[in-house]
């Protein structure tokens, strides 16, 4: 006997709400090289919080800014700084990415090249002060070991730059 089981496309995932597709403005000549899904959560922190809040450190943008040029160069396939701005988070094995600004931090994880799903986000100052690293690897893990997402859910072994094209 063989148990047959249904798994979903990251597109049926976005029409049952279970992911949101970040959609941003570009430039009449630009054109989106990227997607950028995230989890509902996620999208509620980056309209929330993140637009409310005032910089770390004064000379950078507000963090609305941040994420919003964040947002802007990956779906529009602008070079991310690899190891400043765009890292695999150690254990290397584990194959979470973390997107990084003076004052964001983005967790989440690649299910094919130049589309990334952001499962959670916190500020700079949060992360770093209260060491929630871990907890943000682990949960990436977790959610993505539930999504019912068709196989492979994600790249393995996968570095940055075999995650999105330079």
């Amino acid at each position: 006997m063989f148990l047959l089981t249904y798994m979903a496309t990251l597109d049926e995932l976005r029409q049952k709400g279970v992911l949101v597709r970040m959609e941003v403005t570009l430039a009449p000549r630009e054109f989106e090289d990227r997607v950028f899904y995230a989890y509902p959560d996620f999208r509620d922190w980056l309209f929330g919080p993140v637009m409310k809040a005032k910089p770390f450190d004064r000379i950078n943008l507000a963090p609305r800014f941040q994420a919003q040029a964040l947002l802007h160069d990956f779906v529009a396939g602008k070079p991310l700084g690899i190891g400043r701005t765009f890292k695999r988070m150690r254990p290397h094995e584990e194959d979470v990415f973390e997107l990084v600004t003076p004052d964001l931090r983005v967790f989440g994880w690649f299910p094919q090249k130049d589309v990334f799903i952001a499962v959670a986000g916190d500020f700079m100052e949060r992360t770093h002060g209260h060491d929630l690293y871990v907890g943000y690897r682990n949960k990436v893990v977790r959610e993505r070991h539930l999504i019912d997402l068709d196989e492979p859910k994600w790249l393995q072994g996968a570095s940055e730059y075999d995650v999105i094209t330079l």
